[in-house]
């Protein structure tokens, strides 16, 4: 947790450099929980720790939104599989930003998101979500992953 703490301090206390609305896109692949990472023999994150990443991805969204113009595009992609870290921030950043659509991440190569992780049926099949070793396509064989892409609209 002092980790986390001292981290967490640090990057309230650093303002972005840049002003608002100045991006026409962002890709945004904030620090995760990286279990969707393989071969994973080891791994020493203790709960505590994996439940501290959404937090701290929040600050990295909050801050991207009011970066990105009107129009502008924002993907947020991770390397986990957590719906905490992916579906659950896709929902608060379309509750907390009302300007911000999703639209579907073409092209749809991947799963789609949870059902019922804070995303209607419709918006789950907008994201895309790679599992290892899912058996979907035996010729895709890749990392765990997420990918979310929005769109902000004119206030």
């Amino acid at each position: 947790k002092q980790w986390y703490q001292r981290r967490v301090r640090v990057s309230r206390s650093l303002q972005p450099p840049f002003g608002r609305e100045v991006f026409d896109r962002i890709l945004l692949d904030p620090p995760c929980s990286a279990m969707g990472q393989r071969p994973q023999l080891v791994n020493t994150l203790t709960f505590s720790e994996v439940s501290s990443y959404p937090s701290y991805q929040w600050c990295f969204v909050a801050d991207a939104v009011k970066m990105l113009k009107p129009g502008g595009v924002l993907v947020y992609s991770t390397c986990t599989l957590p719906k905490q870290e992916n579906e659950l921030i896709v929902a608060k950043v379309l509750e907390s930003f009302p300007e911000m659509k999703l639209v579907p991440a073409v092209p749809l190569v991947g799963r789609p998101g949870i059902p019922g992780a804070g995303l209607s049926e419709e918006q789950a099949r907008m994201v895309q979500r790679f599992v290892p070793g899912d058996g979907v396509d035996p010729d895709l064989d890749t990392i765990g992953f997420f990918i979310a892409k929005f769109m902000k609209c004119d206030q």
